[in-house]
């Protein structure tokens, strides 16, 4: 290749992840990161894992967190600084997280333009996967893995009980960082296990894997849950889905379908080039998991980059020019929707409708904007927010009732004093023509915000 076009596609694959990273830490869509941190924050103050929540103004019980390690870090991030913490955590995470998968398709192939045109291709599919949310942790945890296959078992040939003691301490770092990690953990041991039986006997790789998924049983179950964690995630995955999109099977979605077959063709390439196998086994693994819940999906598009760069190296790619256009298309894009994600530096979008919330009332909005108005506004109760596992299927059923249906029955049974809902929505109409209330910022662009005379007014 061309030096200079390397050099165009090797400053193209740099900025593709650079402006990418600015557009999902600024931006942040998943308004889970919000009451994550506002768990963090109540953490640091009363050290209580599991607790009543304080939230709601109707709390239903007891709620054991998901994330706490994580919770604590973007608490001490937005402790540093409230306006720009969570954004500067969000853009060092998610660029440091590119790079390194950069780095492991740089270790099988030396053609910056193929490793461009593949990450190019699967940011189109996986950017809205990439955020400060704990599966980034989890999935980073897993690159690290494979990054350390090769010196890692080596190391472990000589040194197993040192060895095995290190890989135990990770597993603690990671389940109480994610309580998710244990799916990702096995996504890693299947990209490992393909790489030893590449190499070794079937028994000296076995005996290799054993002592190793030992250590990392033990080091998931020190925990606050302990050997409780099974049965909640297995809870959480019950109730999230019917609820969450992401959490839905695959069958109904073509574009995710069309991400399956291009996972599972790495089949093709690994059965010739060893090297490449912790990875396609490792993505492949995950796209199983997103057969019966997508959000996986990205991740095991994300995870082919380095196996996909390396196959497609070996061809002379005749079109590289319409390939390059499409990356610059594809970074053009970013830069222009990269300038709200600037201005926002990971606030919600809606962050003056939360201004306008009167204090102290009891809010009734959709779980995605209240779970932004939990760390904003810590002194508005919420009726619900997207802890779907806590609030379980009843709750989110009268919320999306009220919003689609609002009606005087629903309104007694619910009971707020403020509203925030979208503008000209059944329920913002609902309020508008209902006596007792009133609009309380007629001039913000996206949502009206709504109060009842039984809500105090400072």
């Amino acid at each position: 290749m061309n030096k200079q076009v390397a050099k165009f596609a090797q400053s193209l694959t740099i900025f593709l992840i650079f402006i990418a990273s600015i557009y999902r830490s600024g931006k942040i869509v998943e308004t889970d990161v919000y009451w994550q941190t506002r768990a963090g924050l109540d953490w640091l103050s009363d050290k209580t894992f599991i607790k009543n929540d304080l939230w709601s103004y109707v709390p239903n019980g007891e709620w054991i967190p998901n994330s706490w390690g994580w919770n604590l870090i973007l608490a001490y991030a937005y402790k540093l600084s409230p306006d720009y913490g969570l954004f500067a955590l969000g853009f060092v995470v998610t660029i440091s997280f590119l790079a390194l998968l950069v780095v492991g398709a740089r270790r099988l192939t030396s053609s910056w333009n193929s490793i461009n045109h593949v990450l190019a291709f699967v940011l189109m599919f996986a950017i809205p996967i990439l955020s400060i949310r704990p599966a980034l942790i989890s999935a980073y945890g897993m690159l690290i893995m494979l990054l350390s296959t090769h010196a890692f078992l080596k190391s472990f040939q000589t040194r197993p009980i040192i060895m095995s003691f290190v890989f135990l301490i990770f597993n603690v770092l990671m389940i109480n960082l994610h309580l998710a990690w244990p799916i990702f953990l096995g996504a890693a041991f299947i990209g490992w296990s393909g790489l030893l039986l590449s190499y070794l006997p079937y028994k000296k790789a076995l005996s290799t894997i054993l002592p190793l998924g030992i250590a990392a049983v033990i080091g998931i179950l020190i925990n606050p849950l302990k050997h409780h964690l099974f049965s909640h995630m297995l809870m959480t995955f019950a109730s999230s889905t019917e609820l969450i999109y992401e959490w839905k099977p695959m069958w109904n979605e073509p574009l995710y379908l069309f991400g399956l077959i291009l996972v599972f063709a790495q089949i093709r390439p690994a059965k010739k080039f060893k090297r490449i196998r912790p990875w396609a086994f490792c993505s492949m693994a995950l796209a199983v998991m997103g057969i019966f819940a997508i959000r996986y999906m990205p991740w095991a598009l994300l995870f082919s980059l380095p196996a996909w760069s390396f196959w497609i190296r070996s061809f002379q790619v005749k079109k590289d020019k319409f390939l390059s256009i499409a990356a610059i298309g594809l970074a053009t894009a970013l830069i222009f929707i990269s300038y709200e994600a600037i201005t926002l530096h990971g606030r919600p979008s809606f962050i003056d409708d939360i201004k306008a919330l009167p204090a102290d009332c009891h809010l009734i909005a959709t779980p995605q904007t209240s779970g932004a108005v939990v760390l904003f506004r810590p002194d508005v109760k919420i009726f619900v927010d997207s802890r779907n596992e806590y609030w379980g299927k009843g709750r989110y059923k009268l919320v999306n009732e009220f919003m689609r249906h609002p009606n005087d029955d629903l309104l007694t049974a619910i009971e707020p004093t403020c509203v925030m809902a979208e503008k000209n929505s059944p329920v913002a109409n609902y309020f508008r023509y209902r006596p007792g209330w009133e609009i309380k910022n007629s001039g913000t662009p996206s949502l009206e915000v709504w109060s009842s005379a039984a809500a105090p007014q400072y």
